[in-house]
């Protein structure tokens, strides 16, 4: 069996093997680069993904709560006002159990939620110490 060399001359410059060349340099001499073109495609395809998945995330509905969502308490008073030294002798005891949030204010130097709490006969809107709610959900400020 013989191998026919070719002379020099006669080689294309895309069969042309030539040292340390670059994927750039294989690919300018004609040389098909596969591993270049797939890398470049999936930095394309990546990049496209990630574009639409910001964008998705623009648009998407956050999950945040609303007024009169239900918070928990382990028991606690529900004031008319605020302000303790002038609302407690009207305060109705409210047992642990869930209350329906509506908002929160600064008073006192202390955070109020506006609720809606079962008091053992009847449902009372009042104001409660935030740091009587257990479970606290997020809510606008009144």
């Amino acid at each position: 069996m013989s191998i026919d060399i070719l002379p020099a001359d006669r080689i294309t410059p895309s069969e042309k093997h030539v040292p340390n060349q670059t994927d750039a340099e294989r690919a300018v001499a004609g040389k098909p680069n596969f591993p270049a073109r797939l890398r470049r495609l999936a930095v394309t395809a990546g990049l496209t993904l990630m574009i639409v998945a910001a964008m998705v995330g623009l648009t998407a509905p956050t999950a945040s709560a609303k007024s009169g969502d239900w918070g928990h308490t382990p028991g606690t008073s529900l004031y008319g006002c605020t302000n303790p030294s002038v609302c407690s002798r009207g305060a109705q005891a409210v047992g642990a159990g869930w209350i329906q949030v509506w908002c929160w204010t600064d008073s006192y130097w202390q955070k109020w939620f506006k609720v809606r709490a079962w008091t053992g006969r009847s449902w009372n809107e009042g104001w409660v110490p935030t740091v009587r709610v257990d479970i606290q959900p997020q809510v606008p400020r009144c």
